[in-house]
């Protein structure tokens, strides 16, 4: 199903129209403490912890601005360049890039144990078919779901994400948001996160409030059975993802009436290489695959000089792109395959400390597919086998921090993503859906027809339950 943009936002122009409420949380900038804000309206009391208040509102943040990367056309006068207007800019923005580096040396280490075992186990067992995963992403809504469990439902997630407690979650969190959220006209790192929340449900504001103020949510209210409702969801998911994932997106089924919420946190990325491949020197060769057979594919190539790294069964470069990102290359030796380098840990380790690799600097020839490749994953089993367990289960799954309904618990997890390289660049999307249902919500039940047009019984009871009249129509009428 393709989404039509236009009538999409159309279609969340009345949902938020709709909503009896409208919210605004203010989040700091990048770097800074944040400062998010919920408001009340009049007939509504404000909400102090633990709290139940109904979610008629939509809660909504702003996200953090990037300092521009200046380009000189920028500064060009009739008379000429304004230097000391550049100069400025360009402090500013090497000062951005200064906090994020700091920042990123306060979560690195934070995120070692749920890498050294969460990726693999996303990717493992594909069969040779092409998977993708993005463990930022699916971090950050399993960050947002420990904020909305407790108990033994919290402590498997904080395990499985690293964190001692909820406190240090929330610090890393935060900074790894802050160290990647970027838009500065060089390089392109959206994030993005919400809940979408059943308006027959009560839910506990403080915990609301938590995920606009560490995650930068925005929550929306509505009714889980109302088709708009649904496609506002979409739409929201396909502008975050920049319009990579549509296909998959239109596939994703449908709230329904017992559906709590949804969290979805997304990741789009897109970047040019530091140096760009000539695509005159393309050509048309065959790529092996790990079935056995061979492929045709389209080869960039390039001669660069560049690190060479050298791993136990593979050899690796890194690509540069502007602004500081990259993507590793890294291809497993004969007779090794890549699963085999994620699954024994290998490829973790050298992700970790990657220069104690690097084989020293080398001219290389490199010939490299384009490739343009997505994955639909469905992650209950593998976060199951990484000991999240509590979550499934209606009986034991703890959300009271969320919401006193009863036997809420996780329904589903959802994650799609895509990646495609050319000449120029990269361009990359990602985005995880954790459902949340109940059992306890009392449904429609199904619809029968009962025509009684052919001979019956009939009992008629007293209040004691036992029959006072039975009796057998053969005709209605006498």
């Amino acid at each position: 199903m393709k989404i039509n943009r236009s009538i999409m936002k159309r279609i969340i122009t009345l949902a938020l129209a709709a909503a009896t409420m409208f919210v605004c949380a203010a989040c700091g900038a990048a770097g800074n403490a944040p400062g998010a804000t919920v408001g009340q309206s009049d007939d509504r009391p404000t909400a102090e912890p633990g709290v139940i208040v109904r979610a008629e509102a939509i809660h909504h943040v702003e996200l953090p601005e990037a300092a521009p990367y200046p380009k000189e056309d920028d500064f060009r006068k009739s008379d000429g360049m304004d230097w000391d207007a550049y100069s400025k800019a360009m402090d500013a923005w090497y000062a951005e890039m200064q906090a994020r580096g700091e920042a990123i040396e306060s979560y690195r280490s934070a995120l070692d144990a749920y890498l050294a075992k969460a990726p693999a186990e996303f990717l493992g067992g594909h069969d040779g078919e092409n998977v993708i995963c993005s463990p930022l992403n699916i971090y950050m809504a399993l960050a947002m779901l420990a904020e909305c469990t407790d108990g033994q439902t919290r402590a498997q997630i904080l395990d499985l994400l690293g964190a001692a407690d909820l406190d240090a979650l929330r610090q890393t969190a935060k900074a790894l948001w802050d160290a990647n959220y970027r838009n500065d006209g060089l390089l392109t790192e959206i994030l993005g996160s919400s809940l979408w929340m059943n308006k027959e449900i009560i839910f506990r504001e403080d915990t609301i409030s938590n995920l606009a103020l560490y995650y930068y949510a925005t929550a929306y209210s509505g009714d889980m059975e109302d088709p708009k409702f649904f496609e506002a969801f979409q739409t929201w998911l396909d502008e975050q993802t920049g319009g990579l994932l549509q296909d998959q997106i239109g596939q994703l089924e449908p709230f329904k009436k017992n559906d709590v919420m949804a969290i979805a946190t997304t990741i789009y990325f897109k970047g040019k290489w530091a140096n760009e491949f000539n695509e005159a020197f393309n050509t048309a060769d065959k790529f092996h695959s790990a079935n056995g057979g061979d492929y045709g594919a389209i080869f960039m190539h390039s001669d660069r000089k560049g690190d060479y790294y050298r791993g136990d069964g593979f050899g690796a470069i890194r690509l540069e792109f502007e602004g500081n990102a990259a993507m590793w290359v890294i291809l497993p030796d004969e007779g090794v395959t890549p699963e085999k380098l994620s699954a024994d840990g290998s490829l973790a380790a050298f992700m970790k400390d990657t220069e104690s690799a690097n084989d020293g600097r080398r001219i290389i020839h490199l010939s490299l597919p384009k490739f343009d490749i997505s994955s639909s994953l469905k992650l209950s089993d593998s976060l199951a086998a990484l000991g999240v367990t509590e979550a499934f289960d209606p009986k034991t799954a703890d959300f009271t921090p969320l919401t006193a309904t009863p036997e809420v618990y996780v329904s589903s997890v959802t994650h799609d993503a895509r990646v495609k390289i050319d000449e120029e660049g990269c361009e990359a999307a990602a985005y995880t859906v954790i459902m949340a249902a109940t059992s306890a919500l009392e449904m429609d039940p199904p619809e029968i027809d009962f025509t009684v047009d052919r001979p019956f019984i009939f009992v008629i009871t007293g209040q004691d339950g036992l029959p006072m009249f039975e009796g057998i129509v053969n005709r209605p009428t006498e």
